[in-house]
């Protein structure tokens, strides 16, 4: 029931409005018991022979009455109120909960703002990330994340300890997918409580246990075959009342931001582990280069595998480039200078909004066609940078080199060497017969016998020198050769030619549907996305390949 009897406001700057509860309530029900009647008698034409308005003179009435200006300024305080706590809040937040700097640990940690962060969590927890996600310890992983935290520039963030990650069961477009269908059954199930008529109302209740069933049965199935660097998404814990701002909701955007980020960054990371591979078969391109009809074959695979490579490389560094720098990092700047001149919670709840739904629309998140190609084309490279690296790893546990160390000298290369010395003449240490003589000579003009035996120690330690950098020199050229010769093998099958074909193939494909989604899109939805399409085709190189 109501609260009767008269009570009082009170208002900023120790303003007070005493307003008579039992007379605005009783004016309330009596204007909502009459308004039936009225209508009644308006429609039935009444027993007005005069003419007059009957509405019209009910609402001169209350127009006029104590109960519509007791409403007024019953609203009126309120409102005032309303605003005065909401500009309280406001200060509180700033002064005591630290505002502004949760925007800064949010973008040093969700939005890749401080890059050393996400090298030194990636270098100790990649080899974890890569297996599937019920092979992975969750407790080791947040270990893994404490101490790149500890050994990065964020140590001194102030809200490091909010920080921690989990494990997503599903992908990032079935995550997308579920929040979508969620949204769309809060819909009907306010629709179908909303709805007056029987049969709408079956027929609506019909279709959300639909789509609850849906949902319910997407939720319970997690992907199959998920990777740990798919399925992390970091969390961001805030206690009351700074959780009105940095709510479930806008934690969510944000860990739908940072998964798309980390995994671009790791298959750019995982390109480069290739590229670096990919130096051992200099000495392979060398051979390549004679252009004999044994070598044809093999310029050819070594040839597409760096065109590729070079491709998929350039495509992952402008899209993270474009995300980053062109999206995140001019819309964080506005939103700082925003939040400086902000007032009250209304504007801020607004600015923060629009950042974060601004940035997932232009990151192609609020596109999920775009997005579906988009996650096909990382993957594709992803499965190539993965392939090459296996490859050369293949290589390198072929040839297994035990480190040289100064006891592999042979006794006679030392005894060779200290005659030498001692005879002032001229030495030459073969280790092998592939490697070239050379030889040197050295002039002692010492006349002092203490003088000529240091001289002589002297050369003696240089000759032992020069005899364990030649040897090591051989064993590297030996080791090379090997690796050289293990990866002709491998990369002159078929079957290599072929794979490297499929995913040349599936790259040109899938990059094709890509950009004509992203100009349609330019043109239709977000000019943003034109700067990402000219990114991607700065010359014109896929344009006029793809046009033919």
């Amino acid at each position: 029931g109501r609260r009767r009897g008269r009570q009082t406001i009170v208002l900023p700057k120790a303003k007070t409005l005493a307003i008579d509860i039992d007379a605005l309530c009783a004016s309330y029900d009596g204007t909502a018991a009459a308004a039936p009647r009225t209508s009644a008698l308006n429609d039935d034409g009444g027993d007005a022979d005069d003419g007059d308005d009957i509405s019209s003179v009910g609402d001169d009435d209350h127009d006029d009455g104590p109960a519509h200006k007791a409403t007024e300024s019953l609203l009126t305080a309120i409102e005032a109120t309303y605003r005065y706590a909401s500009q309280t809040l406001l200060a509180l937040l700033e002064r005591r909960y630290g505002l502004r700097s949760h925007f800064h640990s949010l973008g040093k940690f969700f939005l890749l703002e401080h890059g050393d962060f996400f090298i030194q969590f990636m270098d100790m927890a990649e080899t974890e990330l890569r297996r599937e996600v019920s092979d992975i310890t969750l407790s080791r992983l947040r270990h893994l994340l404490s101490m790149a935290i500890q050994t990065s520039t964020v140590a001194q963030d102030a809200h490091r300890d909010a920080l921690s990650c989990s494990l997503a069961p599903h992908n990032l477009i079935q995550h997308l997918n579920l929040i979508q269908m969620a949204g769309e059954l809060s819909s009907a199930t306010g629709a179908t409580a909303a709805s007056s008529s029987s049969s709408s109302s079956s027929s609506l209740a019909g279709g959300a246990k639909q789509q609850q069933q849906q949902f319910s049965s997407m939720l319970a199935q997690p992907t199959q075959g998920l990777k740990g660097i798919e399925a992390l998404q970091l969390e961001y814990s805030v206690t009351w009342p700074a959780s009105i701002v940095f709510s479930r909701r806008a934690v969510t955007k944000y860990q739908l931001l940072s998964r798309l980020l980390y995994f671009s960054k790791h298959v750019e990371r995982r390109l480069l582990h290739a590229w670096q591979g990919q130096q051992y078969t200099r000495l392979l391109s060398a051979l390549a280069r004679r252009n004999t009809p044994q070598s044809r074959p093999l310029a050819m695979i070594l040839r597409l595998s760096y065109t590729l490579r070079h491709r998929m490389l350039h495509f992952l560094q402008n899209l993270v480039y474009y995300m980053t720098l062109e999206v995140i990092h001019p819309r964080v700047t506005q939103l700082l200078s925003d939040v400086a001149q902000v007032t009250d919670m209304d504007r801020l709840l607004e600015i923060h909004e629009k950042f974060i739904d601004g940035c997932l629309r232009e990151c192609l998140l609020a596109s999920p066609e775009l997005l579906k190609v988009l996650t096909k084309l990382m993957t594709t490279a992803l499965l190539f940078a993965d392939h090459m690296v296996s490859l050369m790893d293949t290589c390198h546990r072929v040839v297994s080199i035990t480190p040289i160390s100064a006891t592999l000298l042979s006794g006679a290369a030392a005894a060779a060497a200290a005659a030498a010395a001692h005879n002032n003449g001229v030495i030459t240490v073969s280790t092998s017969p592939l490697e070239k003589k050379r030889s040197f000579s050295q002039k002692h003009k010492d006349k002092d016998d203490g003088d000529s035996a240091a001289q002589s120690d002297a050369n003696k330690e240089d000759a032992i020198a020069l005899a364990r950098h030649r040897q090591m020199q051989q064993q590297r050229r030996q080791r090379h050769a090997m690796q050289t010769e293990t990866l002709q093998q491998e990369m002159s099958h078929e079957a290599c030619h072929r794979v490297l074909t499929k995913f040349a193939t599936t790259f040109d494909s899938q990059l094709k549907e890509l950009l004509d989604g992203l100009w349609n899109n330019a043109y239709r939805q977000h000019a943003q996305l034109a700067n990402l399409c000219v990114r991607l085709d700065y010359n014109g190189f896929y344009s006029s390949e793809f046009a033919t």
